[in-house]
């Protein structure tokens, strides 16, 4: 059997947000406002989504 090791596990701190969090953050911001862009100027054409 293997030894024990003699340091306590500690519970590992909450991880920082770096810049590529960021980055993540800001192009969802850049898809949703553009989707919504997209969907004003769809509308200005009478554009219907195809349901059912």
């Amino acid at each position: 059997m293997s030894r024990q090791s003699s340091r306590q596990d500690k519970p590992k701190a909450a991880a920082t947000p770096d810049i590529y969090c960021g980055l993540l953050f800001v192009s969802v911001a850049a898809l949703i406002g553009g989707i919504v862009f997209l969907v004003l100027e769809l509308n200005k054409y009478d554009w219907q989504v195809a349901g059912g």
